[in-house]
């Protein structure tokens, strides 16, 4: 068995079986993010090696043959340029297909598998919530361009939008805001910085993700081995 899978026979393998993403998730006990990672072309094979080793054993198990072993697959270019096709593109409305630009973005190697997981969970959450919202139709308001029911609903896509902001940043290592410390979720009002309200702010987000139960943990610990050597 080849130790390396690729992208498309791990997405030609899930159309035979008749698998979405979350069915292999669930049937293999594997990773969700690496799998989407992974089928989406931006996970690093060769960083991945086992998981694709245990992905292509899944499917193997499942019937599913690999006539010919993977040819290797390097490291996705950070600036590789893509081919694809936009529908109805064109002045007359036909595809046209165009090259773009792909900026390629590993995830964030300090997070743990389960916080990149529960990130990855949030994201699609709210990602489906902001789908039902968009299909809401728009009310008019009477004096104010809406109404009241519409301004909820466009004050809560406000804030799942700028929760994926913060989401994708940690995701990919770009979020410079930490997880608030114990002292900033006791009295937010001692926020130093924009740095530190911004973090009070999104301390909820923080908390699904892990990493504020991380920040809590790590801040434990020196007290408690303070207590200790007073105590002695």
């Amino acid at each position: 068995m080849g130790a390396v899978l690729t992208p498309e026979q791990s997405r030609g393998a899930r159309r035979k079986l008749g698998f979405t993403q979350a069915d292999v998730i669930e049937k293999s006990g594997l990773s969700a993010y690496k799998l989407k990672q992974f089928e989406s072309g931006f996970a690093d094979p060769e960083g991945i090696a086992p998981y694709l080793k245990q992905l292509r054993t899944f499917y193997e198990k499942q019937g599913i043959t690999f006539d010919e072993p993977p040819p290797p697959r390097r490291s996705p270019d950070r600036h590789a340029n893509e081919h694809f096709t936009a529908e109805g593109g064109g002045q007359d409305g036909r595809p046209v297909s165009v090259n773009v630009r792909r900026e390629a973005m590993f995830l964030c190697q300090a997070l743990t598998d389960t916080e990149k997981e529960a990130i990855y969970s949030r994201l699609e959450a709210n990602r489906d919530e902001l789908r039902k919202l968009a299909a809401v139709p728009a009310e008019q308001g009477f004096l104010d361009p809406f109404s009241e029911a519409t301004d909820k609903h466009l004050a809560r896509a406000t804030d799942l939008i700028k929760e994926q902001g913060v989401l994708y940043g940690l995701l990919f290592g770009q979020c410079v805001f930490a997880a608030p410390t114990e002292e900033l979720l006791k009295h937010p009002r001692k926020a130093a910085t924009v740095g530190d309200a911004v973090a009070t702010t999104f301390a909820n987000l923080f908390r699904d993700s892990g990493l504020l139960a991380a920040r809590e943990a790590e801040l434990e610990t020196p007290h408690g081995e303070e207590e200790e050597e007073a105590a002695v």
